[in-house]
């Protein structure tokens, strides 16, 4: 585990190579702390700690703010629209016990002839 002064002073490739490297390895830490293989538990903790500063360096870093330009593939990905079915405003009261009694009630009592 670096400093947050060496994490700093690195690019943006490599903060992103990094990070990912770390998040794998807190995968496997956790899953060997689950299956009581893990002795050192407290490697958990610390490289989660290492995750958010190597997160916070990458947000901080002037090179992050520039846009980087999508490759031909992303630009037909973003052209293409997804049609979905409209969202029909249809909802359902819930009717409380004592209404569903009386709407029974009511279809079940004997109807008078006038």
């Amino acid at each position: 585990m670096k400093k947050y002064n060496e994490i700093a002073s690195l690019g943006v490739r490599e903060l992103q190579q990094e990070l990912v490297k770390s998040q794998k390895e807190l995968h496997e830490l956790r899953i060997a702390n689950a299956l009581k293989q893990l002795k050192d538990t407290h490697k958990i903790k610390e490289t989660r700690h290492y995750i958010a500063q190597l997160k916070t360096a990458l947000h901080q870093s002037p090179a992050s703010t520039t846009v980087t330009p999508a490759s031909p593939a992303q630009e037909e990905e973003k052209k293409k629209v997804v049609k979905r079915a409209p969202k029909t405003a249809t909802t359902t009261r819930r009717v409380s016990s004592k209404e569903r009694v009386k709407k029974v009630s009511k279809s079940t009592s004997p109807k008078t002839k006038q």
